[in-house]
């Protein structure tokens, strides 16, 4: 019975993974041409960013970045602000996901300086960020975050796991107890929370703290993980 179980979950996923690659096979070859004449006709700066958005689906990261640029350049008005911003965004996400991470922290510091609360560019940017051990410049941009949206428990676990790596414990700890009463049983709040604990000496809190991350998240990835997935060489700021 357990077998069977196990062949069905795979089926399913292999099923929805299929589904997925013909879904953005027919968005690439059949919805985009409509959508870029439409752009290059009407110089239709939104249809471009959605032409983008289906080229970087589609893995055609050159191209996508081509659209996006052509944005960037003509798209000069105050009307057009946020046809530049969603641009500079995904740019952002295209340069991340090659591996040109130099040109990928630009594009998602000019999101952050105009949208200081943009989690998703802030989640990336920081990832950079501090696989790089570029923990100086990166405060700002998470304080800026905290202060846009004071009631997401993100950015307080983002400088928890920042000054934590600075050795500011006693900050750390209490922007983690912060992230904790924000949001309760968060699994990234807790693993933060853990990690502090065990470079404080507090070996039984981390080992609890610990439990309860998994106990919300039974394969959370620690923060080094996640970064060694970018193959960055490590930069340590002055």
């Amino acid at each position: 019975m357990f077998k069977k179980i196990v062949y069905l979950v795979v089926l399913i996923i292999l099923s929805l993974c299929v589904i997925e690659r013909v879904r953005v096979a027919i968005l690439d070859k059949c919805v985009f041409p409509s959508i870029y004449l439409q752009a290059q006709k009407n110089e239709d700066y939104k249809a471009y960013i959605k032409c983008a958005q289906i080229k970087i689906l589609a893995r055609d990261y050159e191209r996508a970045e081509t659209l996006l640029l052509t944005v960037l350049r003509n798209a000069t008005t105050q009307e057009h602000k946020n046809e530049k911003q969603k641009a500079f965004f995904y740019l952002g996400n295209s340069y991340y996901e090659t591996g040109d991470y130099e040109n990928a922290l630009k594009a998602f510091a000019v999101v952050l300086k105009n949208d200081p609360g943009n989690r998703k560019a802030l989640k990336k940017f920081a990832r950079i960020k501090m696989a790089k051990e570029e923990y100086v410049s990166l405060y700002p941009f998470i304080n800026a975050y905290i202060k846009a949206k004071p009631k997401d428990s993100f950015g307080y676990t983002e400088n928890c796991a920042l000054l934590t790596r600075v050795g500011k414990y006693n900050q750390a700890r209490r922007f983690c107890q912060q992230a904790i009463e924000i949001r309760r049983g968060s699994a990234r709040a807790h693993y933060d929370y853990a990690v502090l604990y065990d470079k404080m000496g507090f070996k039984d809190l981390a080992r609890d703290e610990m439990k309860q991350a998994k106990a919300q998240q039974a394969k959370i990835k620690s923060r080094e993980e996640l970064e060694a997935m970018l193959e960055i060489d490590k930069k340590t700021e002055p």
